[in-house]
């Protein structure tokens, strides 16, 4: 993150829902972020995302920052929509609702914005 003294530095980010209203819609959310700095001078690019409370969710993204040619829109703009969806907490038949589509259409589209993003593991670790 870039500091107000104009260098970057290490932060952890945490974000967590804090208020929702009687639909389950995000209405306030809190946001912390740590200076670790201190901890570690090396980026691992790796970010982790795990649910809290009766969620079970965990994904562990590694970016590979040598890599050359990243593409910048790799989702579709249904993807992309969802995926609005998916970071405010609504589950994939809340977004059928919503979006008048099939359920199963919707969880199409979330298997492939996994296969999109998330990195390919070599089958040798």
């Amino acid at each position: 993150m870039k500091t107000e003294k104009g260098n970057y530095e290490m932060f952890h980010h945490q974000y967590l829902h804090i208020l929702k209203n009687e639909e389950g819609k995000l209405l306030q959310a809190l946001n912390i972020h740590t200076n670790i700095q201190h901890l570690t001078m090396e980026n691992a690019y790796t970010v982790l995302v795990s649910g809290i409370g009766n969620r079970k969710d965990f994904h562990q993204m590694h970016y590979n920052m040598e890599q050359k040619n990243i593409p910048h829109e790799v989702l579709s703009k249904s993807e992309t929509e969802i995926l609005g969806f998916i970071a405010k907490g609504y589950s994939a038949s809340e977004i059928s609702k919503i979006l008048n589509i099939s359920f199963y259409t919707v969880r199409t589209h979330r298997k492939n914005i996994l296969k999109k993003t998330i990195p390919k593991i070599p089958r040798s670790l």
